[in-house]
């Protein structure tokens, strides 16, 4: 006995499918929001990233920095010492 789709849905009560039809937006606004929090890990995430990024990138221009400050340093040693 094969059931057509109108037949199981008369079957079910009016009370068991109106809550089925509201259950529908709630569940979607769940899978909105995981979706939500999901993508604002991934922002937070980035944001860390490109910070540490950016701190690396000012230690290594400051050792740049004073890495030439002491050639110029050496230099200036030199040319004492050598007096």
């Amino acid at each position: 006995m094969k059931l057509s789709l109108y037949r199981v849905i008369t079957r079910i009560s009016v009370r068991t499918r109106i809550i089925l039809l509201a259950a529908i937006p709630v569940g979607g606004f769940l899978v909105n929001g995981i979706a939500f929090t999901a993508g604002e890990r991934e922002v937070e995430s980035a944001f860390r990233t490109a910070d540490r990024a950016s701190d690396l990138a000012e230690l290594v221009r400051a050792l740049e920095h004073f890495e030439g400050r002491r050639g110029v340093l050496g230099a200036a040693a030199a040319d004492i010492a050598f007096d």
